[in-house]
């Protein structure tokens, strides 16, 4: 009888201890960080199916219930540790299981790559616009892992991620397949100075680093995540699932108990957004800033005094070599940067850029014979593009009669931005209230501006200023509209002025115009006078009476004039 009541006893036990586990995961597998670690949002697997262990089509918790399965299975434990680390991580935590560091550490190929115990920070690295290419138009995100090995070597890693683009894809197959989501994607790890030679030196865009707060926990489980999701393959989406979205969905992930519910996918997310989520957040410890190799030469530049200037250009415009004992540190240190900003890849397959490189070498051990500075050029820093106005901007008005504005990235001429190329704006809807309902007046699906400012060595040649628009206005008949500008643009300190010659196709109708534009960026202020041959005179100025909150006034004129008043925001 004893027996018996044993044997029940027991079965009735491990029924409720089953019955508890089974309630465990089903909570479990909602928590935001399971789901992000899955790629699972909005219901949907993003991941290709090696990158999961259940079917596909199971849900998140059928993949919980068989990972942790394979967790507690002596058989699979190892395998699945070193082929998922985040997750095994993550669950022998939730689970209060053992195992832990000490199975990861066996892990040998986890290891060459992730100190499990000397991971010291995280960065995020945001690089800035990148006007030659769609996908960079707005800028670019990459984490940055901070750590060192068990002899004090700093063995920092890098993660990128981005569309997988066959080579001598079109633009326009670019855009279209971004968009709606053709293209696969996937991860990257790669040593720091790899990305800092491609962004900073080969395609001349500053970035800024941006130190992140994490418990030591949560850096190891990004740090895995980053990890297995190196080589797995992805769906991208230009606006959406992109780069900045991948690095803001590893940064949520944490080993403690949720507090709300998973992100959703929205619209559209941009590298400057992520910034912002995180200073929202007071997440941000510091932030440094790297140049350009185009910026520091034009710092090494802005140090020659007027007769190492001129030997300057007699050297770069004969070919000859540097002198160490004639020529001064200084010189010879822009000398270096030249040669090095002129041939930036390194080449050697042309006659060119081997006398290039030759060059380069020549001039550093011209360098070398030289003591060292006793101060070393730093180009100054540069403001964060997060210091600027946030991206969504809204606006309330009237002008001949109510009118309201609304854009999903603005950072135009009259945003306190900090991209110092010009400006960008995407989806801008325009509409007004003229007696019944509103009406659409002006949409603008992209406006990118680009400004360059004067060269005193002239050693960019004749680089215009451009900028490019797609539109439709009312006054056209909300006819789709491109317009194609260049110009010649002077640049003095908050002021540039700019002379463009506007190409302006509608559906039956091309055009050319003289445009003169005139533009000013103050601390709290920003205003534009522009004047067009086409008889349009328009002034528009903008007062920011805090960061979110601004007033705005304008003047238009084409064939008549009205003045508008306008009051807005920013999120």
């Amino acid at each position: 009888m004893s027996k018996i009541l044993i044997t029940i006893c027991c079965c009735f036990c491990l029924g409720a201890w089953a019955q508890g586990t089974d309630a465990r995961v089903q909570s479990v597998a909602r928590d935001p960080t399971w789901l992000g670690l899955l790629q699972v949002h909005d219901g949907v697997r993003a991941g290709a199916a090696d990158f999961y262990v259940s079917p596909e089509g199971q849900t998140p918790a059928q993949e919980l219930a068989q990972s942790l399965a394979a967790v507690q299975d002596p058989a699979k434990s190892a395998a699945f540790a070193c082929r998922f680390p985040a997750r095994y991580w993550f669950i022998t935590h939730r689970f209060g299981l053992p195992g832990g560091k000490e199975q990861l550490r066996r892990c040998e190929r986890l290891t060459t790559a992730i100190e499990i115990d000397r991971i010291e920070g995280l960065s995020l690295v945001l690089v800035g616009s990148y006007l030659s290419n769609p996908a960079s138009s707005f800028g670019h995100t990459l984490l940055r892992l901070h750590q060192t090995s068990a002899q004090g070597i700093e063995r920092d890693l890098s993660f990128n991620y981005g569309a997988v683009i066959p080579q001598n894809e079109n633009v326009v197959a670019y855009i279209a397949k971004g968009v709606f989501g053709w293209y696969a994607a996937a991860f990257s790890d790669q040593e720091p100075f790899v990305h800092d030679i491609t962004y900073n030196h080969l395609e001349n865009r500053d970035s800024w680093s941006y130190a992140i707060e994490h418990d030591e926990d949560d850096r190891l489980l990004i740090a895995l995540h980053l990890w297995e999701m190196a080589g797995a393959k992805f769906t991208y989406y230009f606006f959406s699932r992109n780069c900045a979205w991948q690095m803001a969905n590893a940064l949520r992930l944490t080993l403690a108990e949720p507090s709300g519910p998973a992100p959703s996918v929205p619209w559209w997310t941009l590298p400057v957004d992520v910034v912002h989520g995180l200073q929202d957040q007071a997440k941000v410890r510091a932030v440094s800033h790297t140049a350009s190799h185009q910026r520091q030469l034009n710092a090494a530049l802005e140090r020659l005094n007027p007769i190492d200037a001129v030997r300057f250009m007699e050297l770069i415009q004969s070919g000859a070599a540097v002198d160490a004992q004639r020529d001064s540190t200084a010189l010879i240190n822009a000398v270096v940067d030249y040669y090095t900003w002129r041939n930036a890849s390194n080449a050697l397959e042309a006659d060119e850029e081997r006398r290039l490189a030759g060059l380069r070498e020549q001039a550093v051990l011209a360098r070398l014979q030289l003591p060292p500075e006793a101060r070393p050029l730093v180009p100054e820093p540069q403001p964060s593009p997060a210091d600027g106005n946030k991206p969504i901007k809204f606006s309330l008005g009237y002008q001949d009669r109510p009118t309201a504005s609304w854009s999903v990235y603005s950072q135009g001429p009259l945003d306190p931005h900090a991209l110092g190329v010009g400006h960008i704006r995407a989806l801008v809807f325009e509409v007004s209230r003229p007696t019944q309902g509103w009406q659409l007046e002006a949409f603008t699906f992209l406006d990118i501006e680009r400004i360059q400012s004067s060269d005193a060595f002239e050693l960019n040649g004749f680089s215009p200023s451009w900028r490019i628009r797609w539109d439709m206005f009312r006054e056209d008949g909300l006819k789709p509209r491109a317009k194609g500008s260049l110009g010649w643009s002077h640049v003095r300190d908050r002021w540039s002025a700019t002379a463009y010659a506007d190409l302006t196709v509608v559906p039956g109708q091309t055009r050319v115009d003289p445009v003169l534009s005139l533009l000013h960026r103050g601390a709290r202020t920003q205003s534009q006078v522009e004047i067009s041959g086409e008889g349009r005179r328009s002034a528009s100025l903008q007062y920011q009476w805090t960061k979110t909150y601004f007033l705005g006034a304008s003047y238009q004129k084409h064939r008549q004039g009205s003045v508008g008043v306008s009051v807005g925001a920013y999120w």
